[in-house]
């Protein structure tokens, strides 16, 4: 599993990231998006899940992979 972190102005949130064969996703019954960059690009014009936050700038996101 893929996980991301995403500092806001007030905190850092972390995000599992699930994949199946439709593609990536932040919730798994959200939006899915065939590349995790296309997932990223998403949030940009839309808010993150459970956050009234988009993202501005890529240096706010760190994905790592672990399990």
């Amino acid at each position: 599993m893929q996980a991301m972190s995403v500092w806001t102005e007030d905190r850092v949130r972390h995000y599992g990231v699930f994949q199946n064969e439709k593609g990536y996703s932040l919730d798994p019954g959200g939006v899915r998006c065939k590349t995790i960059v296309k997932l990223i690009k998403h949030f940009y014009d839309f808010t993150l899940p459970r956050c009234d936050v988009k993202l501005t700038a890529l240096i706010n996101i760190f994905i790592w992979t672990y399990g």
